[in-house]
């Protein structure tokens, strides 16, 4: 089967990809830092990326409360009819992977970038999730939970929110299994002024999902499941 190559993912950092090389108004200085502290920053630096100037930056934009993001929905709503018979009497959100339910996953990773104010869609087995994963305490978090009565897409639970959500926030879903350098992804948002954005990424057969037909960084529209080999270039 031939690799499939999507046209290039919005906001998603790797090591080719730094924000560096992604605006032009950089200006190179020479600073004088303590041996201990740069240790320090090549601690941080051999988790996040081996880019000492990137530390640096983040850990300044961090400090100065610059391109935050401290909110995010979780979409924890569905079926899980893909997964069926475990769901029939687990809720999706609780099956485990390598030992730890499937939206702990999700939660560690926003608590990494330091989101901690958590609203989260659930519907289908609702008190199961809730009764485990209660008000947030145990990761360091704040949980408030949008039941819905029947399904309402992904539009419906931001709509509950229209009033309750007043800056930028994120959207993930429960299910969705993914190391995204968090920073760089909301870096990118706010240099760019985009008004939304999303995580995209590369698969060899693109028939089984939607493809964003882009312009640069833009997205110019999606196409629904294209037949193998008809896929937009």
């Amino acid at each position: 089967m031939k690799k499939y190559d999507s046209p290039p993912a919005a906001g998603i950092s790797n090591k080719k990809s730094k924000i560096s090389n992604m605006i032009k108004d950089y200006k190179r200085i020479t600073i004088t830092i303590k041996k201990e502290l740069l240790k320090r920053v090549d601690e941080i630096g051999a988790i996040e990326t081996k880019n000492r100037s990137l530390v640096l930056e983040n850990l300044i934009i961090d400090s100065l409360g610059l391109h935050k993001i401290k909110t995010a929905v979780i979409m924890a709503g569905g079926e899980g009819t893909r997964l069926r018979p475990i769901t029939f009497e687990l809720a999706k959100p609780l099956i485990p992977v390598k030992g730890k339910p499937m939206m702990e996953h999700t939660l560690e990773l926003l608590r990494k970038y330091d989101i901690r104010n958590i609203y989260i869609s659930v519907g289908y087995k609702a008190k199961q999730i809730m009764d485990y994963f209660g008000d947030g305490s145990r990761y360091g978090m704040k949980f408030e939970y949008l039941v819905e009565k029947k399904p309402l897409g992904t539009a419906g639970p931001i709509k509950m929110l229209k009033n309750k959500i007043k800056e930028p926030f994120m959207l993930i879903w429960c299910d969705v299994l993914a190391e995204i350098d968090l920073f760089d992804y909301i870096n990118f948002h706010f240099l760019n002024n985009g008004v939304a954005m999303i995580a995209l990424t590369t698969v060899e057969d693109p028939s089984r999902f939607g493809v964003a037909v882009m312009k640069g960084s833009k997205i110019l529209k999606f196409v629904e499941k294209p037949k193998f080999g008809e896929e937009p270039s």
